[in-house]
């Protein structure tokens, strides 16, 4: 077992991930796909269904590094254990852009933020990294964005497509809808899902039941992804899967 890279893209199967607000029975269906999973605590001053979701209170910088919310003190204790590097930042409050400081979206070497919204320590890690910035109106940037691959994403929100198309990525650009938030309109795309292998893109619900369907299955297919998926439910954002370590591959002998 190693950490994970690039954020939100394993190479091998997932062994690790941080997610929240799922069912037993999508436990369950995780333990199946040989995962283990780390929930964090719900983050109270946020409404209900958001309190739990690990895309505001943990953002995951790749090579074992993590931010991570004042009040996951267990899951912080859990992954340095594991020999994850753990910083932790104020929580998120209630509103935007309160709650945003985390969202933050990387996608190879590019992360995408609201310049006005996210962290300023996770950009700078990022800055100094040589990483590819674009910055976009959008702050709950990471709930907006389904990462594919190094170069491609999958998109509701407008703004980010135009911003990735000129950067040269690969986008596919669906309306929003489809997805379920109980309290809200709708949910995101990527609060729905999360890479879990590198050919692997997990949906929390019934992926096929999306009116873009095809066309979803089309643009994974020309980055030679499949999707999977964890519950037959309608998809629901539950602030997606955080993959955080990999299956090391085993060498014939």
């Amino acid at each position: 077992m190693q950490a994970v890279v690039e954020p939100n893209l394993p190479q091998n199967p997932c062994a690790l991930m941080v997610a929240g607000g799922l069912s037993d029975e999508s436990k369950y269906q995780l333990r199946r796909f040989g995962i283990t999973l780390l929930e964090p605590v719900a983050e109270c001053a946020l409404p209900e269904s958001l309190r739990t979701h690990a895309d505001l209170s943990f953002h995951y910088m790749g090579q074992g590094r993590v931010l991570l919310s004042k009040n996951q003190t267990m899951l912080a204790a859990q992954l340095a254990a594991l020999g994850f590097q753990t910083t932790m930042v104020p929580p998120p409050q209630a509103g935007y852009p309160a709650d945003a400081a985390l969202n933050i979206a990387v996608c190879g070497k590019t992360v995408l933020y609201n310049p006005k919204t996210a962290n300023q320590k996770a950009i700078a890690y990022y800055r100094q990294s040589g990483y590819n910035e674009i910055r976009i109106k959008q702050g709950y940037t990471k709930c907006a964005i389904a990462v594919i691959a190094s170069d491609a994403l999958i998109t509701e929100d407008a703004g980010i497509a135009a911003a990735c198309k000129k950067a040269v990525l690969d986008v596919l650009l669906i309306p929003p809808g489809a997805v379920q938030l109980r309290g809200y309109p709708y949910g995101f795309i990527g609060g729905c899902c999360g890479k879990i292998a590198k050919d692997i893109l997990l949906f929390n619900g019934n992926i096929q039941a999306h009116p873009q369907y095809a066309d979803i299955c089309s643009f994974l297919r020309e980055h030679q992804v499949y999707p999977e998926m964890l519950n037959k439910h309608p998809l629901y954002d539950n602030g997606g899967f955080l993959p955080l370590t990999e299956k090391t591959e085993q060498k014939a002998r």
